[in-house]
């Protein structure tokens, strides 16, 4: 990615995107484990990613909120600019 490394490749980032922001899924490293092919350890290593580029933090203030951290704003534009660029990538692609 441009902006930092993320321990995933970029369909795998895509596919996550879209899974947090129009699927439901939350944050949590059991959430994100086994999804889009991400192990356990590749889990703990993008949610710790995320946090240290200011990308999520810790919901209503408590660490250990049951639904996770949360996106913050600059984290919901990427997540925005995955998935643009998803659409992007299928504009023109015979179906």
């Amino acid at each position: 990615m441009a902006w930092f490394d993320l321990p995933c490749t970029e369909d795998q980032a895509r596919a996550i995107a879209g899974a947090i922001t129009r699927g439901g899924r939350k944050l949590t490293r059991r959430d994100l484990s086994g999804y889009a092919g991400l192990s356990d350890e590749q889990a703990r290593a993008l949610i710790a990613a995320l946090h240290d580029a200011g990308l999520i933090r810790a919901r209503g203030g408590q660490r250990n909120h049951p639904d996770g951290p949360e996106l913050t704003p600059s984290g919901r534009a990427l997540m925005r600019r995955l998935l643009a660029g998803e659409q992007e990538r299928t504009r023109g692609v015979a179906k």
